[in-house]
């Protein structure tokens, strides 16, 4: 479980992994990338290393004498860098900060809230494994955890229909039904935005912020990339905003718990390299789905 408050985007440029600016600035005095992996001089999309090496923390351990440990990608939440410009951002008066603080061994819910606020946003995702037993038993555990958002993947459907949702509930799928988003909470008035093949995503507007939720999901015998595009395209469009993305990717990747890499994975790491994401996986988390001697950690929230 992951107790979590308003993440506010700290800048961070992907090509030279500096805090502080974009690509659109003209503050970076770098004409070659940084490896966001490795740290070498090379482009973290073409990077075939296994070591890791943050490159940030590797200079400040040269040049301030710290001690920080260095084998995690740039883009690790954990990153001591990362955690420093956070520090550093909430010293400087801004609304929002973030706690990845675990409380229990399973990976959600989370709960989103702004410091001026005592209102949070309370989300719930979970991959029903095209069960029915699993799908009957999500009204149960919804009004054990109380979330104010659900993100479905895998979903059992019946004449079009999720079985044993409360009419009460806002339910909003993709096209093939492999991905929605619930909404157990009558005060939420979410306005959807792009219902996809693989991909559904709303906007929540809050009395302190709005959000973009995304649900999707990508068979492991589908061409994934379709469901990386229609998620761009949210991103793309909305280049400002806060997003939150719930999606089964059936993409191998250590950074997200997994314990091997494959090539999918490593094109999910790719997309979230270049659309400068952040995982909210934790590498040695539980894994995310389970059935007899196979473990899976394919479901990611980004």
């Amino acid at each position: 479980m992951y107790e979590m408050k308003e993440f506010l985007h700290i800048k961070r440029l992907s090509t030279c992994q500096a805090y502080g600016h974009t690509a659109n600035s003209k503050e970076c005095k770098f004409t070659t990338p940084f490896c966001g992996c490795c740290g070498l001089r090379h482009n973290t999309r073409y990077c075939r290393n296994d070591e890791l090496c943050c490159i940030k923390c590797a200079e400040s351990n040269r040049n301030r004498d710290t001690k920080w440990k260095i084998p995690h990608r740039a883009i690790y939440s954990h990153c001591p860098c990362y955690n420093k410009e956070v520090t550093a951002y909430k010293k400087r008066g801004s609304i929002f900060s973030m706690d990845n603080s675990i409380f229990e061994n399973t990976q959600f819910p989370y709960n989103i809230a702004t410091e001026s606020s005592n209102e949070s946003l309370k989300i719930l995702q979970i991959n029903l494994a095209r069960a029915k037993a699993a799908t009957n038993q999500l009204q149960e555990t919804a009004s054990t955890i109380k979330p104010d958002v659900i993100l479905v993947q895998e979903q059992y459907v019946n004449n079009n229909v999720i079985p044993g949702i409360p009419q009460t509930w806002k339910t909003f799928s993709s096209s093939n039904q492999k991905a929605a988003i619930l909404i157990p909470s009558p005060k939420l008035k979410p306005a959807l935005l792009a219902t996809k093949v693989n991909m559904v995503a709303l906007k929540i507007q809050t009395s302190s912020f709005a959000i973009t939720i995304i649900s999707a999901y990508s068979s492991p015998a589908q061409n994934f990339h379709t469901t990386l595009q229609e998620i761009q395209e949210i991103i793309s469009s909305l280049p400002e905003e806060k997003i939150i993305t719930g999606a089964d990717l059936n993409g191998h990747n250590t950074l997200w718990g997994c314990r091997s890499n494959d090539n999918r994975g490593k094109d999910i790491l790719d997309f979230i390299l270049a659309n400068n994401l952040n995982i909210i996986n934790k590498p040695d988390a539980l894994p995310t789905f389970q059935r007899n001697n196979s473990f899976v950690w394919s479901d990611l929230t980004l």
